[in-house]
């Protein structure tokens, strides 16, 4: 009887622990933040346009479907670790930035499944270009785009989340040195996938990467978009203040200091990583993508 009872409790427990590290996105469940664009039936705007002017991809027959002009097509499984990876990294970047630069109302952004799904969806067309039409969502919600194609590379490249990040930051170069810098450079036309990276007030990314013809490729979704100069979207600490934030996002991060938004955490996970994230965006400064 006593066996059977313990055999009773340890399935219980490795029941609880396999529900704990459930690969659920925690970022969707109980995020008071969270943006919908539309169920995975209604990402589709309605009137299937783009920026471009063209057809959307999203409104296809069956925008999953692998495009014949595929080579060599292998799509990366996003799971709740990459995602995580992704988001702390990105975090990580923004922190060192508004901190480095005192900026105030920076927030910290979260994961978005509907994003991830768009990104998805674009690899499977095999274009590792940049995306032109941008729009998502039944109520055609515009957004930015970020991409990197990494060459010669059949196989997926070790730490590539953070590797990813690490290149759109040094878009300038090893060093920036100020905000007026940064305002400088993009009105020069120097900076494409940083400029929508460190924008203070967006609030969602969704990646996708693949293996395709005879590379890497790897897309995020951002949500909102970059529609202005960056000078018009930069604010400053004043004084003493460590941590201003906008009237949307009151309440600073206990993790990364310097940004606006509440600490999801699932099963403690995310504390785990984002400890480590911190430093890991500096270690992966050493890192080569070749």
């Amino acid at each position: 009887m006593k066996i059977i009872i313990l055999q009773l409790l340890l399935s219980h427990i490795t029941l609880g622990l396999a529900e704990l590290f459930e690969d659920v996105n925690e970022n969707d469940i109980g995020n008071p933040y969270y943006h919908n664009f539309g169920s995975k039936l209604t990402i589709c705007p309605e009137h299937a346009n783009c920026l471009d002017g063209k057809f959307n991809f999203l409104c296809a027959k069956d925008p999953t479907k692998v495009s014949m002009n595929c080579k060599r097509y292998v799509p990366i499984a996003m799971d709740r670790r990459s995602r995580s990876k992704m988001v702390h990294m990105h975090n990580g970047l923004r922190n060192k930035l508004a901190y480095d630069m005192r900026l105030s109302k920076m927030n910290m952004i979260y994961w978005n499944t509907r994003l991830q799904l768009m990104a998805e969806q674009y690899l499977n067309l095999c274009r590792p270009y940049r995306d032109t039409c941008l729009i998502v969502g039944y109520g055609g919600f515009q957004v930015g785009q970020n991409s990197l194609y990494v060459p010669r590379r059949h196989e997926v490249l070790n730490e590539w989340q953070g590797r990813t990040v690490r290149q759109w930051y040094l878009e300038l170069g090893s060093t920036i040195f100020n905000a007026q810098q940064l305002t400088e450079e993009q009105l020069k036309g120097k900076m494409g996938n940083l400029t929508q990276l460190i924008l203070p007030r967006l609030e969602f990314v969704g990646c996708g990467a693949a293996i395709m013809f005879d590379g890497f490729f790897i897309v995020c979704y951002y949500y909102p978009p970059v529609n202005s100069s960056l000078k018009s979207e930069l604010t400053f600490l004043k004084g003493s203040e460590t941590c201003v934030c906008p009237m949307n996002r009151l309440m600073c991060s206990r993790h990364f200091n310097s940004l606006c938004g509440i600490d999801i955490e699932s099963g403690n996970a995310i504390r785990i990583e984002l400890n480590a994230a911190k430093f890991l965006l500096l270690y992966l400064v050493s890192f080569s993508l070749q």
